[in-house]
C-alpha cells in the first residue's frame, strides 16, 4: 500500500513540475530586444506556381523591432539577386512573434525563437494561391570569409527542375540528392552527390557571410547563391541557374551541415 501512495505522490509531483517548473536555458520572457544581430535566413515552398519559391540571405534585427535584409529569391525559375528589403516585427512574451515584410506575398511570417536565442523557426501567411512557405534563421556570429567555409560538410538539395522545353502549364518534376563535400577554406570544394556524381566547386565569400559558389560535374555547372550560418556550421543556398521558359526552370534549396569530428574518447576535433 505504501508503495502504491508512494508511486501516485511521484507521478503526481513529475505531472505538477512538468507544467509549472522553469525548462532550463528558456527565457521566462520575450521582448523584441531577444531578436536582435545578424542571422542567415531561408524560406521555401513548392508547388507554388509552376515549380515554387525558394529565398536565402541574410537578415539583421536592431533589437527594437525593425529589420533589413539582402536575399537571393528564386521564383517560378526567375531568379533576383541582391533584393534589399526593411520590415518590423514584434515579439511576445511566449517568444512567439511576428514580421512583417515589404512585398507582394508571403509578407507576414509567425516566429518562435528557440531556447538558446541562435535558432528561429518560421511559417508565413498564405501565399496568393494559399501556399505556405517554412524556413527558419540561423545566427551569424562574426564577420566571415573563405576561410569560414573549411571543413567536411553532409548536404542536401531538395526541389524542381525542369528543360527549357517544358511549357509553363507542366509541373516541373521533382529533384532530390544527398552528397558530402570537403571545402579547403580557399574558395575550393570536391565532393560527391547522389548517384556517386562527383564534382569540383569553386566560391567566394562575402564579409556578411553571404557567398556564391559554382558547382561542375563535367556535363554541365550548377550556380548558386548562399548564407554561411552558426559560425561556419552550416550554409543556406539557392541554386541561381536562370530560367529562359518563364517558371518552367529549376528552383533547387540546398542545405549543408558541418559534420563533426571525434576522437576515441567522444571529444570533438578539428574538421
Amino acid at each position: 500500500m505504501a508503495t502504491k501512495i508512494r508511486f501516485v505522490l511521484q507521478a503526481v509531483s513529475l505531472f505538477l513540475c512538468l507544467i509549472f517548473c522553469p525548462i532550463p536555458g528558456m527565457a521566462e520572457s520575450c521582448t523584441n530586444a531577444s531578436l536582435s544581430g545578424a542571422f542567415g535566413f531561408f524560406a521555401r515552398v513548392f508547388g507554388y506556381g509552376n515549380s515554387g519559391f525558394v529565398e536565402v540571405g541574410r537578415i539583421d534585427a536592431d533589437g527594437a523591432g525593425n529589420f533589413s535584409e539582402v536575399v537571393t529569391t528564386a521564383e517560378n525559375g526567375n531568379i533576383t539577386r541582391n533584393v534589399l528589403r526593411s520590415g518590423t516585427y514584434s515579439i511576445n512574451p511566449d517568444c512567439s512573434g511576428v514580421a512583417h515584410f515589404n512585398r507582394d506575398f508571403f509578407s507576414s511570417l509567425v516566429l518562435v525563437l528557440l531556447p538558446d536565442g541562435n535558432n528561429i523557426d518560421i511559417v508565413s501567411n498564405r501565399g496568393p494561391l494559399g501556399h505556405i512557405a517554412l524556413g527558419g534563421m540561423r545566427r551569424i556570429s562574426h564577420d566571415c570569409s573563405s576561410a569560414s567555409l573549411k571543413g567536411s560538410f553532409v548536404s542536401t538539395e531538395e526541389g524542381r527542375s525542369g528543360p527549357a522545353s517544358l511549357p509553363p502549364a507542366i509541373p516541373t518534376p521533382d529533384v532530390a540528392a544527398i552528397g558530402a563535400f570537403v571545402s579547403d577554406g580557399a574558395g575550393n570544394a570536391v565532393g560527391t552527390f547522389t548517384g556517386n556524381a562527383t564534382f569540383t566547386q569553386s566560391y567566394s565569400v562575402n564579409s556578411d557571410c553571404t557567398g556564391s559558389s559554382v558547382t561542375n560535374f563535367g556535363f554541365s555547372s550548377m550556380p548558386a547563391d548562399f548564407v554561411i550560418v552558426g559560425n561556419g556550421s552550416a550554409v543556406y543556398g539557392v541554386v541561381t541557374s536562370p530560367s529562359n521558359c518563364g517558371g518552367c526552370g529549376p528552383l533547387i534549396y540546398v542545405m549543408s551541415e558541418k559534420l563533426k569530428r571525434t576522437d576515441e574518447d567522444g571529444d570533438s576535433v578539428p574538421n
